[in-house]
């Protein structure tokens, strides 16, 4: 993948793009699960609260990004 990115391989233009927009789609995907599996079970209030709004601003910052997330993804953050 970071071949076609950095322009190494001979690819068309418009599925350069789809490529560069899959990448970025599943970079988000991975981090907000990455992070959703790290405070999979947490006991204090503070901590959940303060999680909850880590993977509000991670979703809003996909979004804002043009970033379509999964549907089941976004049932996982809500």
């Amino acid at each position: 993948m970071h071949a076609i990115l950095k322009g190494e391989v001979d690819i068309d233009i418009k599925l350069k793009h789809e490529a560069k927009r899959l990448h970025l789609r599943l970079e988000k995907e991975l981090d907000i699960r990455n992070f959703i599996n790290s405070v999979q079970h947490v006991d204090n209030y503070k901590t959940i609260r303060k999680s909850v709004k880590i993977l509000t601003e991670k979703q809003d910052t996909a979004e804002a990004l043009g970033v379509k997330l999964d549907v089941y993804l976004v049932d996982e953050i809500s």
